[in-house]
């Protein structure tokens, strides 16, 4: 009867396909308690992992992760050390 709500939403620039609260729940707590992975209860669910975690946070009141900035390469101990030792 809806064919749309059988669509997988996939970003912001997906149409805006209602999801009820209630299944919204249902999904982030199988996902809470998952046994596999958040790929496969997003698909179960007809969402992609980055739409079950955005529920998530929204849902439990977390703040959006921030990517972890990228770590310097480090200097080789003997170039540390050469540097200690001048």
């Amino acid at each position: 009867m809806h064919p749309e709500l059988d669509k997988t939403i996939v970003g912001s620039s997906s149409p805006n396909v209602g999801r009820s609260s209630a299944k919204k729940q249902q999904a982030v707590v199988a996902l809470s308690t998952r046994t596999s992975s958040a790929k496969v209860v997003g698909s179960a669910a007809g969402v992609t992992r980055e739409t079950l975690y955005n529920w998530h946070h929204q849902l439990l009141n977390h703040a959006p992760l921030k990517p972890m900035k990228k770590k310097r390469e480090e200097a080789p101990m003997d170039q540390q050390r050469e540097a200690l030792l001048e």
